[in-house]
């Protein structure tokens, strides 16, 4: 098996419907309903403040 990893190319679904890559990971706004896909992780973000700040 061989593995090439490429940076953000300006057309990464078009290269996967023309078959260019077999794999191309992007942020679930991007992904094309034609597609198959499958949810890598999901993350969620806290946030611990003091109380007493005047800022919040």
């Amino acid at each position: 098996m061989k593995l090439h990893l490429n940076s953000h190319h300006k057309q990464p679904l078009e290269n996967l419907v023309r078959g260019d890559v077999d794999l191309v990971i992007i942020p679930e706004q991007h992904v094309s309903p034609d597609n198959p896909r499958e949810k890598l992780y999901e993350e969620s973000c806290d946030c611990l403040v003091w109380g007493g700040s005047e800022k919040i």
